[in-house]
């Protein structure tokens, strides 16, 4: 016979109708004053901590951006019961965790939180029984994970962050499992290097603190605040905090690695520090003395994900770092060629790399971005970069990864050498791929390699498009003198060539590189490097002050383009030929041209192909059509559209703002017309780029009109002004708003933009937004790119995130 069982609160024997209930289950107490005792002992043992934060170890040091992140994560954590916040080392993962958890427990129905060090639990502890020791849940007669569930299992809210869990990925993944299905009400906030990849997980990608120019960056107020507790005396002005926002951005807004280099200031200035970047392992390796050892320095912070890595994924990141800025999944394949992991078989090499990248991005080593057309694009930090290039590889290696890095350039710029005017998608990939493009004809330097008179092509055209100087006009130079006469794309290379020869005034030089032009076409029989010939002479006729002739020449090229339909070619040579014959007088002829090119159609191709080149030159040859007309409204219109199309491209800004310039003497504005003349000026200036002697006359004509109205020493204060514009703040200012000081992003937006957020915040598309304000869809990106720039924005999504809040200061409509 059983014995009779016993009573779990008083250990008495339970005998006849004691050990039955009224639902014949077996009675476990003895009487009720037993069965009330041990429900106030489990109420005990269940009831989590009355005070808001339990385990946060407070921070001394302040707190410095990360206001986007913090809401972010704060509406992510209250709609998801997982939410994994990851990062690159030392990039302030924790120390965002430990702020969030502070505002939160200021919240009058917060509910109680729990913070775990994962990295600080012994290495022979479970992480259930860490977990249960931090939060004062231990009880000796029962498992840590069963003592976490009743604590957790309850019905109220909890809110557990785990720290740190790349320590413990697959234990801290494990537990997760277990509880979260069994916990309703819990909550988990975890950080780590690496995703756990469970069921439900929310991922928000931690990136370095932003680097804007002057007080208004985080990166730059945490390197000063660190600096005056590092030596009181560290105050910065001017230069020297031009020279730490240089510092900031080198360091890609990492908080650990502003922190360690803030603390050099005791001996060494900001530019002593800047200038040693480069060894910055070395120079950035005395972090606090109570950090934990991988965050004592910046190499230890990297390292410690590094031996983390397979063989496979350090292979692939040591071939990857030879990749200076941004590139797509192409790029990566041609510098990894050859390396078991990644090589295959199938078609697709470019796939056979992607496990690989998508392996170091999950681990934090990598960054995943957006490209043109929404294309996958990935970016080391230069930190990651450094360490990964001093891994010991070998030359054989790194000579590979080079090679393919200048082969993938090569055939990625390949179409500039075959084209009459380069197609607006080829422009648009040549400008992602800038820094790789440059140190592709870096390793080419000196050498006789025929392809380096296509990377220098792709050069200059990445310069037109965004208005930087690369170098490109001494790159193609250098290129022409260096390699063979039979090179291939020689003739696109001399065209280019003797059209910038043009542009800086030098007749002699660019008629002989034209005639070799010329030459190059008719021995290889290439009917659009004829074309390429028709329109370079043209050129070289308008500025020599044959008109006939540079109209005879664009008229017979815009014939083979249409031949050939090529409609990026057809525009372009209507849109010289309009010119052309505006200079000779001829102004219903120019009229002619500009209307059957249809600037509706230049939008349309703009609007398919950012940085479709000579777009804009329509809208400037139709506004200088319509000036010629009396018509000043409508050409405001067009030279207005022209600049906001081109933004500050190098190619055509200064026609525009002349244009806009003589629309301003048109409305008797005197001041606005010389400030937009100093800015062309100073432009044409840095560019060495000249105009025509019939356009000088009629840009001298406005200037005079200009200077009728003003003293003498306003309008040099006006010529002044405008010089010292750079091409943005010149483009700004044309199209009407206020141009930002030198070095300092502007802070306010024009009513058009404000629609234009206002729009972009109700989650409308460009081109929906285009149809809203009559604009092309390329105005509208123009408008929204301008925006993201200047507040810092990282994405469409965030721009409208900050338009609905405070970022404004003003409710956008």
């Amino acid at each position: 016979m059983p014995s009779d069982p016993l009573c779990e609160t008083c250990g008495n024997r339970l005998a006849g109708p004691a050990a039955r209930t009224v639902s014949s289950r077996p009675s476990r107490y003895c009487s009720n004053a037993c069965r009330q005792q041990a429900y106030r002992r489990r109420r005990k043992t269940r009831a989590l901590p009355a005070q808001p934060l339990v385990g946060l170890c407070a921070h001394v040091s302040s707190f410095h951006g990360r206001e986007d992140d913090l809401l972010t994560a704060a509406r992510l954590i209250s709609s998801s019961r997982l939410l994994t916040i990851v990062g690159e080392p030392g990039v302030g993962k924790t120390r965002l965790v430990v702020e969030l958890l502070k505002r939160l427990s200021r919240r009058k129905d917060t509910a109680p939180a729990f913070h775990v060090d994962i990295g600080a639990l012994d290495a022979d502890a479970a992480v259930a029984a860490g977990i249960a020791t931090a939060a004062g849940l231990a009880d000796a007669s029962s498992p840590p994970v069963d003592s976490v569930i009743r604590a957790f299992g309850t019905e109220q809210d909890v809110l557990l962050a785990l720290d740190n869990c790349e320590h413990r990925l697959e234990e801290c993944g494990k537990l997760l499992a277990v509880l979260l299905p069994q916990c309703p009400r819990l909550r988990v906030l975890a950080t780590s290097r690496e995703v756990l990849r469970l069921p439900g997980e929310v991922v928000h990608s931690l990136r370095g603190l932003p680097v804007l120019a002057g007080l208004d960056g985080a990166a730059l107020r945490l390197f000063l605040d660190r600096a005056r507790a590092a030596g009181p005396g560290a105050e910065y002005t001017g230069p020297d905090l031009d020279t730490v926002d240089e510092i900031c951005a080198r360091l890609d807004g990492n908080a650990l690695a502003i922190e360690l280099a803030a603390a050099l200031v005791r001996v060494l200035s900001p530019a002593e520090i800047l200038d040693r970047l480069a060894e910055r392992f070395s120079l950035l390796d005395s972090g606090w003395r109570t950090a934990d050892p991988r965050h004592r320095s910046l190499g230890a912070a990297i390292d410690w994900s590094y031996q983390r890595l397979t063989p496979g994924e350090r292979a692939v990141l040591g071939r990857i770092s030879v990749l200076p800025g941004g590139f797509g999944l192409g790029t990566a394949a041609a510098v990894c060629a050859g390396l078991t992991p990644v090589h295959g078989t199938s078609p697709g090499a470019a796939f056979a790399v992607l496990p690989v990248l998508r392996a170091l991005e999950a681990q934090s080593l990598l960054v995943a971005e957006r490209g043109a057309a929404s294309t996958a694009r990935f970016r080391l930090t230069e930190s990651v970069r450094l360490f990964a290039r001093a891994r010991p590889a070998g030359e054989r290696a790194r000579r590979a990864a080079e090679g393919g890095l200048v082969a993938a350039l090569a055939e990625l710029a390949d179409p500039l050498g075959n084209a009459i005017v380069v197609a607006g998608p080829d422009v648009a990939r040549l400008v992602e791929e800038r820094d790789s493009l440059l140190r592709a004809l870096h390793l080419l330097d000196g050498t006789a390699d025929e392809r380096r008179l296509v990377l220098a092509l792709a050069v200059l055209t990445v310069e037109d498009a965004d208005g930087a100087e690369l170098g490109g006009r001494r790159a193609l130079a250098d290129a022409l003198r260096d390699t063979p006469a039979g090179s291939r794309h020689r003739g696109a290379a001399l065209a280019t060539a003797a059209h910038l020869a043009s542009e800086q005034g030098d007749a002699c030089g660019a008629a002989r590189l034209a005639r070799a032009t010329a030459l190059t076409a008719w021995r290889d029989g290439d009917e659009r490097g004829l074309a390429r010939y028709l329109r370079v002479r043209g050129t070289v006729g308008a500025y020599a002050g044959d008109l006939p002739a540079a109209v005879a020449d664009a008229a017979c090229a815009l014939r083979i383009s249409a031949r050939l339909e090529d409609e990026a070619a057809r525009l372009c040579c209507t849109s010289e030929l309009g010119w052309y014959l505006l200079g000779q007088g001829d102004v219903e002829a120019a009229a002619d041209a500009v209307r059957i090119a249809g600037t509706g159609t230049a939008r349309g191709m703009l609007g398919q192909a950012p940085h479709a080149p000579h777009v804009p030159a329509l809208f400037y040859t139709a506004g200088a059509v319509e000036l010629r007309r009396g018509n000043v409204n409508t050409a405001g219109r067009h030279f207005t559209e022209g600049l906001a199309l081109g933004g500050a491209g190098r190619a055509g800004v200064p026609w525009g703002l002349e244009g806009a310039a003589a629309v301003a003497a048109g409305f008797h504005r005197p001041e606005r017309t010389l400030r937009l003349l100093g800015a062309a000026d100073g432009l044409r200036e840095r560019t060495g780029s000249l105009a025509p002697h019939w356009w000088r006359r009629a840009v001298a004509e406005t200037r005079t009109e200009g200077e009728r109205y003003l003293s003498g020493s306003r309008a040099d204060s006006a010529l002044r002004a405008g010089r010292s514009m750079s091409g943005r703040q010149a483009v700004d200012y044309a199209l009407g708003e206020s141009p930002s000081a030198p070095n300092e992003p502007r802070k306010e937006m024009s009513s058009r933009e404000r629609q234009v957020v206002g729009l972009v915040a109700r989650g409308m598309t460009n081109r929906e937004i285009a149809e809203r304000l009559s604009l092309s869809v390329r105005t509208v990106e123009t408008h929204t790119r301008h925006i993201r720039e200047r507040f810092g924005l990282r994405s469409r999504a965030h721009l409208a995130a900050w338009s609905a809040g405070a970022g404004q200061g003003r409710r956008v409509t």
